[in-house]
């Protein structure tokens, strides 16, 4: 075999990584620009709504949350790592894990429906949301295939185009509806984000058809769930960490402390939103790269995320308090000690997630079920043992807590029983404990706007000396991408 020159297997690599740079910043901001729209349009829909008619929609999502992870197998989670198995046949895959996906749902759709009235009281909902909820989860896990696939490949128009169809047209179609039927304000509410999603899905199906993707492939199907449903328990943990401490504090310290709590939270953990669109737009490269044993490139690039999630995350604790009072305003002022180790704790969330890509691109996914569960429990016996005793300030630190040694429960089994050392993890443990110590600083500031502003000054000033080379990239990038040619 015809070796090719190392010059030529080097621009190879650099136009693979040129694509997934451009994929990734395309990606980043879509999402970025999807996450403002959502924002910008929840106003208008409590406003529309009653308090009560909010927390109908608010319990459909939940539901919907919960239950996706059983209708769709999670079989997502596993086409980035198929993309290397099945180089050739990816899209194979993709319909074949579709077809399993949409039988799952129909077997279970056919559940409920032959006992209505148990799934009903279950639900706790009325009939007609019921359903809804039913066609929704028949109907996303196809625009989850589609979207995810794209990125793999870095195919990122066509990612952007299903997700802003979603995104811009959701919104409107709800708000339309609701206002043509106030009577029945939420039906119009779940259905109007439904209808896209459904469009969507319905010209996937038919293309998977068309295109004869939609195979009965038992091997695939092996493969699929061998990744994928072990994290149906990663996510159920996930869910359960992140609720339990709401039903412990309604419990002990009262509804009034539950919703205090959960405006606080919702700030705390936008840096979630942050660092899982970053994370998203970085998988695809990390398993191209770990795949070609290119472990230093994966070292080297790592760093700059975890120090931007950092200055990411100083600066959510750093206006806290102006944040949390325009969220909820003067009588919700004392959440914002809450923020800082809430954000603490999503910086962890951020750097086990690397360690997580690993045991995902070794398909060693039940790790990750093994790591997610034993924190669910640890935060379940941190808040009954401090709740009571300090209120519900103390279910900020227990979810510090436990994201914490999730992150040193990953370190452990990718160093110590999977035998990788990819990371500079001395680098990852001193970031975390570094922006701690400024953290808790910063909050103690909280009280003197002009120390703590000095504190801001100082920190956009040296993120501006630590990212000048990356903010020229980005200008040349954006300069040649919108440069009209004559």
């Amino acid at each position: 075999m015809t070796k090719l020159p190392d010059s030529l297997l080097e621009s190879k690599e650099e136009q693979n990584n040129k694509k997934a740079l451009k994929a990734a910043i395309w990606y980043i901001i879509s999402n970025i620009v999807i996450k403002s729209i959502g924002i910008l349009t929840t106003p208008i829909f409590a406003r529309m709504m009653s308090k009560a008619e909010f927390g109908e929609v608010a319990t459909f999502t939940s539901w919907h949350a919960m239950l996706s992870v059983f209708f769709s197998l999670n079989l997502a989670y596993s086409v980035g790592r198929a993309k290397l198995d099945f180089p050739n046949h990816l899209d194979n895959y993709i319909g074949s894990s579709l077809l399993l996906s949409g039988l799952t749902s129909i077997l279970l759709i056919t559940a409920v429906c032959l006992f209505p009235n148990y799934s009903l009281t279950f639900l706790g909902m009325n009939k007609s949301l019921s359903y809804l909820l039913l066609i929704l989860l028949f109907a996303e896990p196809a625009v989850e295939f589609y979207t995810t696939g794209c990125r793999f490949r870095y195919l990122y128009k066509q990612n952007i185009a299903i997700t802003l169809f979603i995104a811009i047209f959701c919104p409107i179609i709800s708000i339309s509806l609701m206002y043509l039927y106030p009577q029945e304000i939420v039906f119009y509410r779940i259905i109007g984000t439904i209808i896209p999603k459904v469009l969507i899905s319905a010209y996937i199906w038919l293309q998977a058809f068309y295109k004869k993707n939609l195979c009965v492939d038992i091997n695939y199907w092996k493969y699929g769930i061998a990744i994928s449903f072990p994290l149906i328990f990663h996510i159920l943990s996930i869910h359960l960490l992140s609720q339990s401490d709401r039903i412990f504090i309604s419990k002990i310290c009262g509804d009034q402390y539950v919703g205090l709590y959960s405006l606080v939270y919702s700030y705390g953990i936008l840096l979630t939103a942050v660092s899982r669109t970053i994370n998203q737009g970085w998988l695809p490269w990390f398993h191209d790269t770990f795949h070609a044993n290119n472990f230093k490139a994966i070292n080297n690039k790592v760093k700059p995320l975890v120090i931007l999630a950092c200055y990411i995350a100083l600066a959510c604790i750093a206006f806290a308090p102006e944040a949390v009072k325009l969220l909820g305003g003067n009588k919700y002022a004392e959440g914002a000690y809450c923020v800082m180790p809430i954000v603490i704790g999503v910086l962890c969330q951020f750097i086990y997630g690397h360690y997580v890509n690993i045991e995902l691109h070794l398909k060693k996914t039940k790790y990750v079920a093994y790591g997610t569960i034993t924190a669910a429990l640890l935060n379940l016996l941190l808040n009954s043992i401090f709740i009571p005793k300090y209120g519900y300030i103390a279910a900020a630190y227990t979810t510090l807590a436990s994201y914490f040694a999730l992150m040193i429960i990953h370190f452990t089994f990718t160093k110590i029983i999977l035998k990788v050392n990819l990371y500079n993890n001395r680098f990852m443990f001193f970031s975390i404990a570094i922006t701690s110590i400024i953290a808790i600083i910063i909050q103690y500031t909280f009280n003197n706007n002009f120390l703590r502003y000095s504190f801001v000054c100082i920190g956009f000033i040296s993120f501006i000396l630590a990212f000048k080379d990356y903010f020229g990239l980005l200008s040349h990038f954006i300069t040649k991408k919108f440069n009209v040619k004559h």
